[in-house]
């Protein structure tokens, strides 16, 4: 029985030691190597110790009558994933809140099968090189301040990131989202030229989660490629909650080729109304376009003039993106750009509550613009405009402008695309939904025989055109 029960409490100081929970020696209570009574003391700090450190730590003279009174314990640090599994931490000696502290502790959590470094002491750093979190063996969480500022400078390739999160790794952070503490990466000077400030991995196809309280800030210049947040082939589970991103005259944050239950949550991205800011861009990438993405509590506001503070493009493989309760604040200076807008899509784009502040008058942009070719299945419930009588929706694929009413509300709308043939038309009231006739002409009554043309039924005659 007691075999069984110092087994148990080995085995919970492992797990305790592999969560990278500090423990004291002193309230450990296990088997002493030198007394041979029934009750079991303390074992002396130097065993536990010798345990941590590598050693191994005979147990002897326990009076048990099914006992053989002596076995070992073999330290962790003596397996094949060696000692292994507390956090790196930075702020000492070994690994200093310095550029080279930060890249030698993340080289060594990989090399050391260590699963955390540890970086909350470190709330002022100046990261000069790209740095790597994690690797294609070894996953690695990056814990990073409540508050402080890490100063970016000294890329100018335009290929490279400052940091590029890894399959499995990932950025943890415990600031505010919005006021209050929040930890910053802060681009120093106009001459850095980067991908961007965060992205994963631009080849291997992955996993991260990145969160808590991040803000990624370049007012002073700085060329950021693909915007300062650049998430590109990821797969589902994939999560990034809680930051601010602000990129005046850039992209803010670039979703490339993301699939399959990624989730977005809680993204404040502003462009500050200046010149080709363009605060959020989705776009296709080597698995396609984003499907199956989520943006939840999402904040797109002020592009620049001439730009859209939410852009869907992807092509024929976008399809499945879906935002619940977005808010996008326009620039009160622009006028004829959507807000939202949807280029090309497969379909199945759907926004659930939506409101677009329009602070302009005299902006006659619609509030959400679907191209001619962004396919069918776009779905939008919930929309407000801000005030009657604007454009709330332009569809370009069916040919209808629905215009925004009382308060600003729209009625639910959907432009999914019925499919028939003109033998198949029918004689159906006035006003039904426009329905795609596969051998259409285009003509004045619908007539067969052609190469296909949406049909609206108009007085009483289908009208092809």
């Amino acid at each position: 029985m007691r075999q069984i029960a110092l087994t148990m409490l080995v085995v919970l100081w492992a797990l305790t030691y592999r969560a990278g929970e500090p423990i004291s020696p002193a309230w450990i209570p296990v088997y002493s190597t030198t007394q041979t009574s029934n009750v079991a003391p303390v074992a002396p700090s130097s065993s536990i110790n010798n345990l941590i450190s590598g050693g191994n730590v005979t147990i002897a003279g326990v009076s048990d009558p099914h006992s053989t009174n002596q076995f070992t314990v073999e330290s962790a640090a003596n397996s094949v994933a060696p000692a292994t599994y507390a956090p790196l931490v930075m702020g000492g000696t070994v690994y200093p809140c310095t550029m080279s502290g930060l890249q030698s502790s993340l080289s060594d959590a990989v090399t050391q099968y260590r699963s955390t470094v540890d970086a909350r002491a470190c709330e002022s750093l100046s990261l000069t090189r790209p740095i790597t979190i994690g690797s294609a063996t070894q996953s690695v969480s990056l814990l990073i301040p409540s508050s402080g500022v890490w100063l970016l400078s000294g890329i100018s390739d335009g290929a490279s990131c400052f940091i590029t999160v890894l399959s499995g790794s990932s950025i943890i952070g415990q600031g505010a989202h919005n006021g209050g503490n929040k930890f910053s990466l802060i681009n120093k000077n106009s001459s850095v030229n980067a991908d961007s400030m965060i992205c994963t991995d631009p080849i291997v196809t992955g996993y991260v989660r990145i969160e808590g309280g991040l803000l990624l800030e370049n007012l002073t210049g700085g060329t950021y490629v693909s915007g300062l947040l650049h998430a590109q082939n990821l797969y589902d589970a994939s999560s990034f909650r809680d930051i601010t991103v602000a990129n005046p005259g850039g992209i803010g944050v670039y979703v490339q080729g993301v699939c399959c239950g990624a989730t977005f949550e809680k993204l404040q991205i502003d462009g500050h109304n200046a010149m080709g800011s363009r605060p959020l861009i989705m776009d296709r990438g080597p698995v396609g376009g984003p499907r199956a993405v989520s943006f939840i509590n999402l904040s797109a506001d002020h592009a620049g003039n001439g730009q859209s503070e939410i852009t869907l493009m992807g092509g024929p493989y976008t399809n499945g993106v879906n935002f619940y309760n977005t808010y996008v604040e326009a620039n009160p200076e622009g006028s004829g750009t959507p807000h939202i807008e949807i280029l090309s899509a497969q379909g199945g784009v759907n926004f659930f509550g939506v409101q677009v502040g329009i602070e302009n008058l005299s902006d006659t942009a619609a509030c959400i613009d679907i191209a001619a070719d962004a396919g069918n299945a776009v779905n939008i419930y919930g929309l407000d405009c801000t005030q009657p009588g604007r454009i709330a929706i332009a569809d370009h694929v069916l040919g209808q402008t629905i215009y925004s009413q009382i308060g600003g509300a729209t009625p639910p709308y959907s432009n999914f695309i019925n499919s028939t043939t003109f033998a198949n038309l029918g004689t159906p009231s006035n006003g039904v939904p426009p329905i795609y006739c596969a051998d259409c002409t285009i003509a004045n009554p619908c007539a067969g025989g052609g190469s296909g043309s949406f049909a609206k039924r108009l007085n009483g005659v289908w009208v092809c055109n």
